[in-house]
Order: structure tokens, then sequence, then C-alpha cells
């Protein structure tokens, strides 16, 4: 069967964005899907969150090639990232052949998570 290869800037949105959400879950306990339900307050869901998205775009700023690198896949990836195989080796390919295109994405999309 064959897997759909997303474009890389998607797979770098989605890195960002489950990091973002799962980080912001586990440590205030707060979701989208409990917001929209009226369970927590949308105020303090969109300051958490983008505090946790401000602090990761700070850690990525100060970061280029092989030290943006180790935080990409020891912090950003440090909650569980669901990409297919072929995702996954087209990401790993490309996050050591044009690292700091992936880094440009990264900012950009904590940028659009903040």
């Amino acid at each position: 069967m064959s897997e759909e290869k997303k474009p890389l800037e998607a797979i770098v949105l989605q890195i960002v964005s489950n990091y973002v959400n799962r980080k912001l879950e586990s440590k205030h306990g707060l979701s989208w899907s409990s917001v929209k339900k009226g369970e927590g307050d949308k105020a303090e869901f969109g300051e958490k969150k983008g505090k946790i998205a401000r602090e990761a775009f700070l850690a990525v700023r100060a970061r280029t090639g092989a030290d943006f690198v180790d935080y990409f896949a020891s912090t950003l990836c440090s909650v569980p990232q669901y990409q297919n195989d072929e995702n996954f080796l087209f990401l790993s390919r490309e996050l050591h052949q044009s690292t700091a295109k992936i880094r440009t994405l990264t900012l950009l999309a904590l940028s659009a998570r903040s």
C-alpha cells in the first residue's frame, strides 16, 4: 500500500503543532477540545499556548546547524509524532541536508502557532 508523502512544510507544521498542543496538555492540562466544550478558559488557553510556542521559537532561533538538528529531534519530537515511513525518511534526509530550510520552516510554524 502506498502512503502519501506530504510536502516538507506540512510535515514541519504538523510536528510543531503536535509539540505545542501536547506540551500545553501535559504542562497545563489544557486542550482545544475542552475549551470548545466550555470546560476551559479560552484566554488562558491562548496565553499558555502562545508562551510555549514563543519559548520554542526563541530556542530554535538561538540554534543553528547540528545544535538545531539536536533540538528538533530531542525537543520538538519528544512528543508522539505520527509520520508514515515515507514522510519519516524524507524528513530525516532533509533535516541533515537542508538544515537551514527546516530551521526557517520551524520558526515560521512556531510563529503561526503562537
